[in-house]
C-alpha cells in the first residue's frame, strides 16, 4: 500500500470511530485530513531530529524515534526494523 493510502486510511478509521461514537455525520476531506496527519506526523519528526538530548554519534536513537512515530501511524517502514 503506497504512503497516501496508508495515512488515509489510518485518519479514516480514527475519524469514523469518533464519528460513531458521536453519531454525527459530517462530511470527510480526504486530502485534508492526510494534510493534517501528515503535518501532525512531519512536526513530531522534527522534534525528535531538534532533540539535543540525543546525541548518538551514529543517530540510532533519532532514526529508532522516527521509525516508531511512523509506526504509530500504522505506517510500513519495512520487515527491517526487528530492533526496538
Amino acid at each position: 500500500m503506497d504512503l497516501y493510502n496508508e495515512i488515509l486510511t489510518q485518519v479514516l478509521s480514527e475519524k469514523i470511530s469518533d464519528i460513531i461514537l458521536e453519531h454525527i455525520s459530517i462530511n470527510i476531506d480526504a486530502n485534508q485530513l492526510v494534510k493534517e496527519s501528515c503535518y501532525q506526523t512531519l512536526q513530531h519528526i522534527k522534534t525528535i531530529v531538534e532533540d539535543d538530548t540525543l546525541d548518538d554519534p551514529e543517530c540510532f536513537h533519532r532514526i529508532e524515534k522516527i521509525i516508531c512515530t511512523l509506526e504509530e501511524r500504522n505506517i510500513s517502514t519495512g520487515s527491517r526494523h526487528d530492533f526496538g
